[in-house]
């Protein structure tokens, strides 16, 4: 079992001070010769990035240690947090405005009253497309109409769940075990949307589990309807949902390859209310090597490429700003709190 990591990372806010050498020749009562400091805010950019790139490189060693690859995903969305995780003042009976990071960190961690939903407006796909390609000097892989799949979960019982993506046939060309997430890392912005970034990692399906659910459909299509079909002895289908997806590309100097993927979801069959509305997604995406068999030997500057990928979320996050404002407000109150 890897270890864990959770982070809470509010933009333009800092725990951090900064350690700056003071200048006493001149000022009385102390002598002059004597080397002496203060403490002074810290750039909340500057506090963001150190945080998270030290947690990330322990993240990294443990999975080097475990000898198991992964990929770092960072998307964004909004982070909402529930009513349950704002404690009530007993004088007042009024919930609590101010709390402390490490107080919020601690309570969405261990009790998760929060959710997560990846969206962008539909205003944005033009925006992006201009950042990405024309600003950032990505290329678009199939310059062709997107590519039309669809995307689901299976339950197989209470506790094991595979993913799986099929083709515009509805045929199986993917199937794998859920991601599970070395690190979460939620940067919250108070205008536009957040910034979620998540290491991740997922062993691979079993050869005679990929040929059971190879050997027949789990979809049906029949003119603008999808059905499911999946025997009950292989499990059960939660979710679905079609998705039109375009993928752009870049190498960076250092050979690594960043994909940003833009999926316009359709959610067919859903379990939960937050998955039922159609919607925009990117996500920013890069391999990162944990076993000796993919790093060949070669050092791999984690840390680098991941910052790397932080500056540009936070880049991608200016530029869609005013279109995620504009079409779904989720602006902060004057008084916060429920």
């Amino acid at each position: 079992m890897i270890p864990k990591a959770f982070q809470l990372l509010t933009d333009d806010s800092s725990v951090d001070a900064t350690i700056t050498r003071v200048n006493t020749t001149t000022f009385p009562g102390y002598p002059s010769s004597t080397e002496c400091y203060t403490l002074s805010a810290s750039n909340s950019s500057v506090s963001i990035q150190s945080r998270y790139s030290k947690v990330l490189q322990w993240c990294y060693l443990n999975m080097v240690n475990m000898q198991v690859d992964g990929e770092l995903h960072v998307k964004l969305g909004k982070l909402l947090i529930h009513s349950s995780a704002v404690n009530t003042s007993p004088s007042s009976g009024k919930a609590e405005e101010v709390l402390s990071t490490y107080k919020i960190q601690q309570r969405l961690q261990l009790r998760n009253p929060y959710t997560w939903i990846t969206c962008l407006p539909e205003s944005s796909i033009p925006i992006a497309e201009e950042f990405f390609q024309q600003a950032e000097g990505f290329t678009l892989v199939h310059k062709t109409s997107p590519t039309l799949t669809f995307e689901g979960t299976i339950r197989k019982d209470a506790e094991v769940t595979l993913s799986f993506e099929a083709d515009d046939k509805g045929q199986l060309i993917g199937l794998h075990h859920p991601w599970s997430s070395l690190q979460s890392s939620y940067v919250t912005k108070e205008a536009g949307p957040d910034i979620f970034l998540s290491l991740q990692t997922r062993p691979p399906v079993a050869k005679n589990e990929l040929d059971r659910y190879n050997a027949q459909p789990l979809i049906e299509l029949s003119q603008d309807d999808v059905s499911d079909v999946l025997p009950p002895a292989l499990g059960q289908i939660i979710y679905l949902s079609e998705n039109f997806t375009r993928r752009f590309e870049k190498v960076t100097e250092k050979g690594i390859v960043i994909t940003v993927t833009e999926v316009r979801r359709q959610p067919l069959i859903v379990l939960h209310d937050e998955e039922e509305d159609p919607r925009v997604e990117y996500t920013l995406s890069i391999q990162i090597p944990g076993s000796v068999a993919s790093r060949r030997g070669e050092p791999f500057d984690v840390r680098g490429i991941c910052v790397e990928l932080l500056h540009l979320s936070n880049r991608f996050q200016e530029a869609v700003r005013d279109s995620f404002i504009a079409d779904f407000g989720c602006s902060v109150e004057s008084n916060a709190a429920p």
